[in-house]
């Protein structure tokens, strides 16, 4: 009896290393997962983050772009305004002298006319 329970013992003793050993290898095995899943996550997370500032980058360029594009077409339209209303400007100055010097040719031939019918 004495071979029989050594025997025992020797399988019990086996099967408590081999869980020990499971449990070891779970543990490393849950291990590793956990930090190839965090190392992935980072990555992706990474990978992300830069594509987001590449986006941003571009929306800022593209935001100055027009800016400045509109800046030139607003001072192209200033610019054209602008002599737009002086022209305006010296129509009307010519226009008014125009006025003015045929009033003055009017009052002297009126005042023409009454000289000769006084003289």
């Amino acid at each position: 009896m004495n071979g029989v329970n050594l025997s025992v013992l020797f399988l019990s003793v086996q099967t408590g290393v081999f869980i020990g050993v499971l449990v070891a290898a779970a543990v490393i095995f849950a291990a590793l997962g956990a930090f190839v899943g965090y190392t992935i996550c980072k990555k992706n997370t990474e990978k992300k983050v830069g594509e987001a500032n590449e986006r941003v980058r571009k929306i800022i360029g593209d935001a100055e772009s027009e800016a400045g594009q509109i800046r030139a077409e607003a001072q192209a339209e200033s610019k054209r305004a602008l002599k737009e209303a002086l022209l305006e400007a010296k129509e009307q100055d010519l226009k008014l002298r125009n006025d003015f010097e045929r009033e003055t040719k009017e009052k002297k031939a009126e005042i023409q006319k009454m000289e000769q019918r006084i003289t």
